[in-house]
């Protein structure tokens, strides 16, 4: 067997893994977790619970709580640690407004300047997006419409509002799982939203395909007011527009004793 060079265990850590790839393996796993609200908005993230629970050092722990917060997915605070980044109700006008502003935008922008590449990254998103909704899989119908939108920001050709858009998509992305966190993927609303989805991602395709920025930006602006209508009925049915939102906010007592409509 041939042995190992000084080069090759110098880019091994100390459990035998390639260098990086126990912080990828932290990041990903943290970071499906706290899209999918396993990890409520606000939960703490323990380090040496995370070091035992991937079996790696603290160095690539941190590694993946650094990179989350470049997301705006986790909070590194002082002397505290690090926390899931809150979502508070009274965020989520401030996300909507600059999520429909970045949406606009990369959308009129991807019109005028888009590449063959970039058309093909968009269908590409948009097919795997609209395979998901015909088996309700709502995970990868989640990463599938991350997917489809930071490709038409990467078509922007402006990585600063590239970079906006993506940091909005992952808020966006946890609001939409909490305004479905009680449906059934077979309820009539469930679907009726999603094939609305779809259809909407279709235009936008079609208008980036056709360079026809007037139109994107139309078609963006009711897509991002399609998302609002949706959370604004979250909130309103919930009736906890005043407390964080997580998942005790949905099973928690309203004003009167009320509880939450499901």
């Amino acid at each position: 067997m041939k042995k190992a060079s000084s080069r090759d265990t110098q880019q091994r850590g100390k459990r035998g893994r390639p260098r990086g790839t126990g912080s990828e393996s932290v990041y990903q796993s943290v970071r499906a977790q706290i899209l999918n609200l396993t990890l409520a908005p606000g939960a703490n993230l323990d380090e040496l619970n995370l070091v035992s629970q991937f079996k790696v050092s603290r160095t690539p722990v941190r590694e993946a709580l650094i990179r989350l917060s470049s997301e705006g997915l986790v909070s590194l605070l002082p002397n505290v640690g690090a926390r899931v980044a809150s979502l508070s109700a009274n965020e989520v006008p401030q996300i909507l407004e600059a999520l429909e502003l970045a949406e606009r935008v990369t959308m009129r922008w991807a019109a005028q300047r888009r590449q063959p590449s970039d058309v093909a990254a968009i269908r590409s998103a948009c097919d795997a997006f609209a395979a998901a909704v015909r088996v309700r899989d709502v995970d990868t119908m989640g990463e599938a419409n991350r997917a489809f939108h930071l490709a038409i920001g990467n078509a922007s050709r402006n990585p600063l509002v590239a970079s906006f858009h993506e940091s909005l998509q992952n808020s966006s992305l946890r609001l939409s799982r909490l305004a479905f966190a009680e449906a059934s993927v077979g309820d009539a609303e469930y679907r009726t939203y999603y094939a609305e989805v779809n259809e909407q991602h279709e235009q936008m395709l079609r208008a980036i395909e056709e360079r026809d920025a007037e139109q994107g930006d139309e078609i963006a602006r009711r897509h991002a007011a399609l998302f609002r209508d949706r959370i604004a009925r979250f909130l309103r049915d919930s009736l906890a527009a005043d407390v964080p939102l997580g998942a005790a906010a949905l099973v928690a007592p309203a004003r009167g004793g009320r509880r939450p409509k499901s």
